[in-house]
């Protein structure tokens, strides 16, 4: 090869790596630009749950203290009722209808869930277990989880209410 050639061979190499360096440049930046602005966001978010609001507490809807009659196959209806169920324990500027979380009614379903064939019933069965077994320490990113499968876009939990708070929860909504 002649002189020429490799001088072109390598000036095209090193504006291909160039190029290469400056576009993953560009898309980390873009990424941590769009983390950041994701980050300010929870921010706003987290800043309007910090001081107790009995706000939190309401529930705009009907609450009831048994779950509705549930419908085989209707997988949307036991998103809504566990989504509903998620509401005695966690904090949200506004609650939309409130189901008690009653070892009953986790069990009522459960048995549902797994008496039908739903694509989310693994989803579904995973949270219900906890539940179950009193777990509720993660119930905020179960209601959001529950949230974003019904295309929720207002609200999301701002954390788990105190056990106070969730007895004047009970007190308020279902007794």
């Amino acid at each position: 090869m002649n002189v020429k050639k490799v001088v072109l061979m390598a000036s095209l190499v090193g504006v291909v790596a160039i190029a290469v360096i400056v576009v993953s440049y560009v898309v980390i930046m873009v990424s941590d630009h769009a983390q950041a602005e994701k980050a300010e966001e929870l921010k706003k978010y987290e800043n309007k749950y910090i001081a107790f609001d009995e706000k939190q507490l309401e529930v705009n809807g009907d609450a009831r203290t048994k779950i509705p009659n549930l419908i085989d196959g209707n997988e949307p209806q036991v998103t809504e009722v566990m989504h509903k169920m998620t509401h005695q324990k966690i904090l949200a500027h506004e609650k939309w209808g409130a189901i008690e979380m009653t070892p009953d009614n986790v069990k009522k379903v459960k048995g549902h869930v797994l008496a039908n064939d739903f694509k989310s019933e693994k989803f579904f069965i995973e949270i219900l277990n906890k539940w179950e077994s009193g777990n509720f320490s993660r119930v905020d990113k179960d209601h959001n989880a529950l949230w974003n499968v019904q295309s929720g876009t207002i609200v999301a939990a701002a954390g788990l209410m105190t056990e106070e708070q969730e007895q004047q929860f009970i007190e308020e909504n279902f007794r």
